[in-house]
């Protein structure tokens, strides 16, 4: 008995933290828009009302910043610098 619920509360914990971080149907649909070729998508809460994607664009790795209304923030593109030694 112990093990079932040990097991439903692990599946319980997994699963509120999946659905913690999905975006409204609003910030998901504009973010399809106005980066419609993104690969490789994770959402996270920027503060709580901003919802970050992180992705990759033709192979580049970048990050845009929405409102929980479907407002585009910013975008941020990752900088590979190189260094001469």
């Amino acid at each position: 008995m112990k093990k079932i619920v040990l097991l439903f509360m692990i599946v319980a914990i997994f699963c509120s933290c999946s659905f913690a971080m999905t975006p409204p149907k609003v910030v998901k649909d504009a973010f399809d828009k106005r980066f419609p070729t993104a690969t490789k998508i994770t959402w996270g809460k920027e503060s709580a009302k901003e919802w970050e994607a992180d992705f990759s664009l033709d192979g580049i790795k970048i990050s845009a910043v929405f409102f929980e209304d479907g407002r585009w923030l910013e975008t941020e593109q990752m900088a590979l610098m190189l260094l001469n030694k």
